[in-house]
């Protein structure tokens, strides 16, 4: 797959002035399934992943024929060499969040869980004051 190519793509859809600022210094690297696209600097990296991550998989996916990962990186990150344990590292980070995710709801269910204990405890009462009256 051709970067310039892509390039070529995305300037007919963006500014020349956006196309100049944002991808005029890209490179791009491919490992496995994953297309790296080289960024300038990191304010660069961060605006191509908030703006144009999207047009970026769709201009790649119609030139090459086929889908990639996209992952941009400033120039001064290294690709991983091992993409492997790159990608394990990824999910290892995705699981961590899920298993926080999921450890703060359980800490919520269990607040709500005593004071539906509470509740049930205050209606019991009720009741038997009610009984009483009668």
């Amino acid at each position: 797959m051709e970067w310039t190519v892509v390039l070529a793509k995305i300037a007919e859809v963006i500014s020349k002035p956006a196309y100049e600022t944002w991808f005029k210094n890209t490179e791009i690297e491919i490992k496995d399934d994953i297309v790296f696209v080289k960024a300038p600097n990191s304010f660069t990296k961060e605006w191509l992943e908030g703006r144009y991550k999207n047009l970026i998989f769709d201009s790649i996916r119609e030139v090459a024929g086929r889908t990639y990962e996209i992952e941009i990186i400033s120039s001064d990150e290294q690709t991983p060499s091992n993409h492997a344990d790159f990608r394990y590292t990824s999910e290892l980070t995705s699981y961590d969040k899920l298993k926080q995710l999921v450890e703060e709801q359980s800490e919520l269910i269990l607040q709500q869980q005593e004071k539906i204990g509470e509740l049930e405890k205050r209606i019991d009462r009720l009741e038997q004051l009610q009984q009483n009256k009668l």
